[in-house]
C-alpha cells in the first residue's frame, strides 16, 4: 500500500523491510529508546484600602482598552517569555489597583551550541560533526516508494555515499526583536493572605533565520563524485531547485513578524518579616497561567520558519519565587519556573530512514506531538545602593526543553524513525545574568509609582539551542 503526502509518495511499513517489524513497537518502547523572581509587593502588615467603586471602574476601563490578540517546528531559544520570573521590584503604592508597562528585547549576538555543546551556527545545532558537514542529500531518497522517480535516483546512487559524497555544510545566523504589553489588576477584592493580581501579557515579535548558505562537500575527484553533481544536485541552487520540486520545500531565508502567544497569568505573593540580625523579610511567590498560541501558523514547507511559540500549541506556565532579605541591602533569591505544553495533532516533516538528516526531510505525514516540559532554574543575589533607587542584580539560569515524542496516526510511518530525529530531543542553555533596576527613592509616596529595568543575558554553554546574548529593558508605571 502506498499514500501520498503532497508531492512525495510514502511506501507503507510492510514494504520497507525492517519497517514492517519496528511499526508495530509499542509507545513504550520509543519512549525508552530516545537517548527572578514574579510580582514584589508590599509588607505582611500592609492592609489594601478597600474602596470596591473605585476598583470596580478601574477593572472597567482595563478589560475596556485590553489588546486581547487571537507557532511548524519548534524553536529552541534562551528568549526570555513574557511570563518568566524576572529581577524587577514591582512595589505597589496603597491607592495603586494597575500596571501598565512596556517591555523590550533583542538578540545583540547569536551564541548556538550543538548536541555535542560545541558552539556552531544556528543552522547546525543538530549535528555531532563539529565539522559543520551535517546534511545528506543522498539520505534524503531513501524510503521512497517503489515505481517513483525518487526511488529510481536512489537506486542508481545506492553505495556512493562515503561521509561526504552528497553532504552540505549549512550556516546562518539568527535575529530576534520583542515587545511586550502588560498589564497587571491588582486583585483587592480576594480577602486571603498576601496579594493577588492577574495580568495579561501580550508580546510582538520580528524574528528571521538570515544569511542561510549550504555549500556542497561533495568532491570532484572520482566517478561516483561527478555522477552525485550530475544527476542529483551540485550546490545551493539546484539543491533547492531539487527539494521544491519533489518536497515544495523553501530552504532560504525567513523572516517573520507579529503578535506572539498572549499569556494570561494570576500571581500571589507574600511577605512574612523576620525581624531578625540576619534575616529581615522572607518574600514567597507563586504564578500561574495559560499561554494562549496567537501566533502565526508555522509554515512546515519552510525549513527555517521561526516559532514564536510552541508549534501552535496551547501551554499552561508556572512557577514559584522565594527571596531573603538578609539585611545590609543584601538579598538571595532562586526561582523556578516550568510550562506545560499541550500535545499537538498535526501535519510534520517526517523522517523515512535512519540516515536521513533534519533540514532535508522531503516527506509529510500526520502525528500527534507530546512535548516535555521546558524548565527554567534561577538564582541570584541582589543589593541597593542607599538612597538612589537603584537595585543591581547578578544570578544565573538554566533553561531545558525536555524532550518530546512524535505518534504516527497511520501505518505509513516508523514510529521508531521519526523519533529517531533530533529535532524531538532536549535542549537546553546556561546562562549569565546581570540586571539593574531603578524605583525613584520618593516615588513610594506617588500616586504613579515608577519603574524602570535593565538586563543582560549571556549564554556560556549550551545543547542543541539557538541561544545568543540578549539585551533586554522595560519601563512600568502603576496607578
Amino acid at each position: 500500500m502506498k499514500t501520498s503526502y503532497g508531492k512525495c509518495v510514502l511506501v507503507s511499513a510492510t514494504t520497507l523491510g525492517r519497517r514492517h517489524c519496528e511499526a508495530a513497537v509499542p509507545a513504550e518502547a520509543i519512549q525508552s529508546n530516545k537517548s527572578a523572581s514574579g510580582l514584589a509587593g508590599l509588607p505582611r502588615h500592609y492592609v489594601p484600602r478597600n474602596d470596591e467603586a473605585v476598583a470596580s471602574c478601574k477593572l472597567f476601563f482595563l478589560l475596556l482598552f485590553l489588546p486581547i490578540g487571537s507557532v511548524s517546528s519548534y524553536t529552541p531559544t534562551n528568549i526570555h517569555q513574557p511570563y518568566d520570573g524576572d529581577f524587577t521590584q514591582r512595589l505597589w503604592a496603597p491607592s495603586n489597583t494597575i500596571q501598565v508597562g512596556l517591555r523590550a528585547q533583542t538578540m545583540l549576538q547569536s551564541k548556538a551550541y550543538n548536541g555535542d555543546e560545541k558552539r556552531v551556527p544556528v543552522t547546525q545545532i543538530y549535528g555531532s560533526d563539529y565539522s559543520g558537514v551535517n546534511e545528506s542529500s543522498l539520505a534524503m531518497l531513501e524510503g521512497s516508494a517503489p515505481g517513483t522517480a525518487l526511488h529510481g535516483l536512489a537506486n542508481r546512487l545506492r553505495g556512493a555515499q562515503d561521509g561526504v559524497r552528497g553532504m552540505f555544510t549549512v550556516t546562518g545566523d539568527l535575529s530576534w526583536n520583542q515587545g511586550c504589553v502588560d498589564l497587571i489588576y491588582r486583585l483587592g477584592m480576594i480577602k486571603l493572605p498576601g496579594m493577588f493580581s492577574f495580568g495579561v501579557h501580550v508580546p510582538f515579535i520580528e524574528a528571521a533565520i538570515h544569511n542561510v548558505s549550504w555549500v556542497s562537500a561533495t568532491k570532484s575527484q572520482t566517478l561516483q563524485d561527478d555522477r552525485v553533481r550530475a544527476l542529483l544536485v551540485s550546490d545551493q541552487a539546484t539543491l533547492g531547485s531539487f527539494v521544491n520540486k519533489y518536497g515544495d520545500m523553501n530552504i532560504g531565508d525567513q523572516m517573520r513578524s507579529g503578535l506572539g502567544d498572549v499569556s494570561c497569568m494570576l500571581y500571589w505573593q507574600g511577605h512574612f518579616s523576620q525581624y531578625q540580625r540576619r534575616l529581615r523579610d522572607v518574600m514567597v511567590q507563586f504564578r500561574l497561567g495559560v499561554q494562549i498560541p496567537t501566533s502565526h501558523k508555522v509554515d512546515i514547507d519552510r525549513v527555517f520558519d521561526v516559532d514564536f511559540g510552541h508549534d501552535g500549541a496551547a501551554a499552561i506556565p508556572l512557577g514559584a519565587g522565594l527571596r531573603l532579605d538578609l539585611g545590609g541591602n543584601v538579598r538571595v533569591g532562586v526561582d523556578v519556573g516550568t510550562t506545560i505544553i499541550v500535545r499537538r495533532l498535526q501535519e510534520w516533516r517526517l523522517k523515512t530512514s535512519w540516515a536521513q538528516t533534519p533540514f532535508l526531510t522531503l516527506s509529510k505525514g500526520v502525528a500527534t506531538r507530546e512535548y516535555g516540559p521546558e524548565w527554567r532554574f534561577t538564582v541570584y543575589g541582589q543589593t541597593e545602593i542607599p538612597k538612589t533607587g537603584l537595585f543591581c542584580t547578578g544570578g544565573y539560569q538554566f533553561f531545558k526543553h525536555t524532550d518530546s515524542t512524535l505518534y504516527p496516526q497511520d501505518d505509513v510511518m516508523s514510529a521508531l524513525i521519526i523519533n529517531s530525529s533530533p529535532t524531538v530531543d532536549a535542549s537546553e542553555s546556561h546562562n549569565l545574568l546581570g540586571a539593574l533596576s531603578f524605583i525613584p527613592p520618593r516615588a513610594r509616596t506617588w500616586k504613579m509609582l515608577p519603574e524602570i529595568s535593565l538586563q543582560l543575558t549571556v549564554p556560556f554553554n549550551g545543547k542543541c539551542v539557538m541561544s545568543g546574548v540578549l539585551l533586554s529593558g522595560g519601563v512600568s508605571l502603576k496607578f
